[in-house]
């Protein structure tokens, strides 16, 4: 019968190399995917998952998958720079309104340009860290209420959010997440320019007096799997698999969202922050503002030879497509 068959088929095991520590959202993303493939497949795939770098290292993340030291890799694609230049242009500042918008933009660029810098791997799932509203901004010692209030100040900022802090006249300070927790308390950095969803999770709102929304570049994550490992896949577990890319995308960015408004709220209501609201106005001169990081993308992809401006259109269009289904 069909079932013994099934029974006689041997379990599939399958490593996932994670980068960050259990308990935060990244870890929790992967947790779940290693979960619902074991959920769908009725057991016969079982994924263990590494945590905390203990496998492969930010660093070596993409290469790690690709010689097959993991089966499976997560990463931020802001770890490596120039790696990705095509879909670097989703980690920029675009006065994003909502996570699952930068997501499902990040998702279908993807399906759409089918990038280079992936084709070595099979991708397994795309989302980005948080954006929006109540969601990303500048949490700080002194308030952010105009931009002119960014000049002198030292925040923690990495990747774009760096360029971006630079450009508005702030002082950007890189460091991993880990180490931001001490470099407030010690006054190493006056805040930080990211999404929300560290203040609780890290313990950040006990350190800062003002929260203030603002536009900020999300950070893009990939999933992605050793080519051989998928190709020795049988059909159905493939079919499993690619069933849960958009799905799972969209699942991780509901999550980061919904921990972001959380981090938000809980610096407000149990930390007694300061909510500044920016003026329209004030974000419409960041937009300004922030234009060369989109020239500054355009000369480089040009220079590779890659349809940069192709690319930055469709973005556009898929976020205003996306935007009027995610308030």
């Amino acid at each position: 019968s069909a079932a013994s068959d099934v029974y006689k088929r041997q379990v599939i095991e399958l490593t996932f190399a994670g980068f960050t520590p259990p308990g935060t959202l990244p870890a929790y993303n992967l947790d779940r995917w290693a979960e619902e493939v074991e959920k769908r497949t009725n057991g016969q795939v079982k994924v263990t998952v590494y945590h905390a770098a203990s496998l492969l290292n930010p660093k070596n993340m993409m290469e790690g998958v690709i010689e097959g030291v993991a089966d499976c890799g997560t990463m931020a694609l802001a770890y490596t720079p120039g790696r990705f230049p095509l879909l670097e242009i989703v980690d920029q500042p675009h006065g994003w309104t909502h996570t699952v918008v930068s997501t499902r933009v990040l998702w279908d660029l993807y399906q759409k340009f089918k990038p280079a810098s992936f084709a070595d791997v099979k991708v397994l799932f795309l989302y980005t860290s948080t954006v929006g509203k109540e969601a990303a901004g500048f949490y700080t010692k002194f308030p952010v209420r105009k931009i002119d209030d960014l000049k002198g100040h030292e925040l923690r900022a990495t990747g774009v959010g760096s360029k971006a802090l630079e450009l508005l006249g702030g002082t950007p300070v890189a460091m991993p997440m880990p180490e931001v927790y001490e470099a407030l308390a010690k006054g190493i950095v006056e805040g930080v320019y990211t999404g929300f969803d560290i203040l609780k999770g890290y313990k950040h709102a006990e350190l800062v007096d003002y929260v203030t929304e603002a536009p900020a570049p999300p950070c893009s994550f990939y999933g992605a799997m050793n080519l051989d490992t998928w190709n020795s896949l049988p059909k159905d577990v493939q079919d499993v698999i690619d069933g849960l890319g958009e799905e799972h995308s969209i699942w991780c960015a509901e999550e980061f969202h919904r921990t972001a408004v959380e981090g938000y709220h809980y610096a407000i209501e149990e930390e007694g922050c300061e909510a500044i609201t920016l003026p329209e106005s004030e974000k419409a001169r960041m937009m300004e503002i922030f234009k060369p990081l989109i020239d500054d993308y355009l000369a480089n992809t040009a220079s590779l030879g890659l349809p940069g401006q192709e690319c930055l259109d469709e973005m556009f269009r898929l976020k205003d497509k996306y935007e009027a289904m995610y308030k």
